[in-house]
């Protein structure tokens, strides 16, 4: 399963209240796998007698609790009491609830469009409700299968088949954090449009998915099917926060340290550092923030022991070609750090090539200290292949006249980079191939129409 989690801090900005009701914090214990205590978010829609919550935070789990940071204290356990498998929407509901007097937000059909501004509502990192702002990437409302990138985290996504892969998603670009899962998104007038619920890298593609509240459909648990769902391996681009670990990525002292990076100030950055339990992973963690937002800060960071780790070089695909060279500059940096299984380079070709800025961060990801060209993913694929399979010319270009480029590599399948665009029907990328005298298999030669 791939080591992908949850995503990075972008600055907040001042949003009319979202609404009267109460956002939930879901305390999940007794879970199986790997997390088997964890947090989430939860909410409640006028039309529902319950919380609303994501089914793979709760699936198999023995003890699930809600609270809330205003209304009525719940002391009761809640069950789950209905199921939208192809959502992956868990109902969650006691008697307690059901006598309660909470409120609930309505339904709201609203037009999703690019680049629309929305917030998330949520326990974010096993905190305080937390209110953070996203924005609907430039691809709108789309097919999930769109958002996975083939192979590993696609297959581990498509083989628990909930969420389903076809379903429509909001495509949104920002921060979903661990302990985001479930949580409501708004639109700027506070209007209740989707219920949160993974991303992509780690958290560092900054590209997430919400589920359209208006495709919700409950129906009646079946106990056999949730024992066997919860027995699946979460994938972690899920957005939970693993309680067992303390609720998420960052120590108290962690997070002073990523508010005063989002301040971009320096006083208050030094004083977060100097306290006795900071830790590694504290600094290290606020590296990424520093470099999208406050590159002033960076020797700070750098000076107090700050070093580039596999988050770190993970968030490059998502970064602009100036942020890669900054990156570049910081010492120890690893730019071949498998991301899941799957190492940087590859997710950045992997997610397409199609214009100059896309073309520039590549050429400043290949110029890393100590990058691999020819690094291969779990299925022995090369860049060349991945860039093959999309057709991306603009890549394979640059690809084929980097020194030390192995342009004949087979991955597990037998398939040399020409092989896969003769396969694909990737007439262009095979042009490409042949003028930089690349090679294919003979006999897939003759049966594809591939001509040297």
């Amino acid at each position: 399963m791939p080591q992908t989690v949850s995503l990075l801090f972008l600055l907040l900005i001042l949003w009319p209240a979202a609404g009267h009701a109460t956002v939930y914090e879901i305390f999940a214990t007794g879970c199986p796998g790997r997390m088997p205590s964890r947090t989430l978010t939860g909410f409640k829609l006028h039309q529902y007698d319950g919380i609303l919550t994501a089914l793979h935070g709760v699936a198999g789990c023995t003890l699930i609790k809600i609270s809330g940071n205003q209304g009525p204290v719940f002391s009761s356990p809640v069950r789950i009491a209905g199921v939208d498998f192809e959502n992956d929407v868990a109902l969650l509901s006691s008697a307690e609830l059901s006598n309660s007097s909470i409120t609930g937000y309505e339904i709201s059909r609203v037009q999703i469009v690019p680049f629309m501004a929305l917030q998330v509502e949520g326990y974010p990192l096993g905190t305080s409700s937390n209110t953070t702002t996203v924005q609907v990437r430039k691809e709108g409302v789309v097919m999930l299968r769109k958002l996975l990138p083939p192979g590993e985290i696609y297959d581990g996504v498509a083989g628990r088949h909930s969420p389903a892969t076809t379903i429509p998603v909001i495509s949104i670009q920002g921060p979903i954090l661990p302990g985001h899962s479930g949580a409501p998104v708004f639109d700027s007038v506070g209007r209740v449009v989707a219920i949160a619920n993974g991303g992509l890298m780690g958290g560092a593609a900054q590209i997430s998915w919400a589920v359209p509240v208006e495709e919700i459909r409950l129906t009646p648990p079946n106990n056999h099917d949730l024992e066997v769902l919860g027995k699946l391996e979460i994938p972690v681009l899920f957005n939970l926060a693993d309680e067992s670990r303390g609720g998420g990525i960052a120590t108290p002292t962690g997070e002073r340290i990523l508010a005063a990076v989002n301040k971009d100030s320096a006083i208050e950055l030094r004083r977060a550092l100097s306290l006795p339990d900071v830790t590694q992973h504290d600094k290290n963690s606020a590296l990424f923030q520093a470099v999208r937002q406050a590159q002033d800060l960076l020797p700070i960071l750098v000076q107090a022991g700050a070093r580039p780790d596999k988050s770190l070089i993970c968030a490059a695909p998502s970064m602009t070609s100036d942020e890669i060279r900054i990156i570049g500059t910081f010492p120890g940096l690893n730019a071949n750090y498998a991301c899941g299984t799957t190492p940087p380079l590859l997710l950045l070709v992997g997610f397409g090539v199609r214009g100059g800025a896309q073309l520039q961060k590549l050429q400043e990801f290949l110029r890393l200290p100590g990058v691999d060209v020819n690094v291969k993913d779990a299925n022995g694929n090369t860049a060349l292949h991945l860039a093959a399979k999309d057709d991306s010319t603009l890549a394979l270009d640059m690809l084929l006249h980097v020194r030390g480029i192995k342009k004949d590599e087979l991955n597990t399948s037998g398939n040399s980079p020409m092989d896969d665009a003769c396969v694909y029907h990737m007439w262009a990328a095979v042009e490409v191939f042949k003028k930089n005298n690349a090679k294919t298999v003979w006999v897939k030669k003759v049966k594809l129409g591939c001509k040297p």
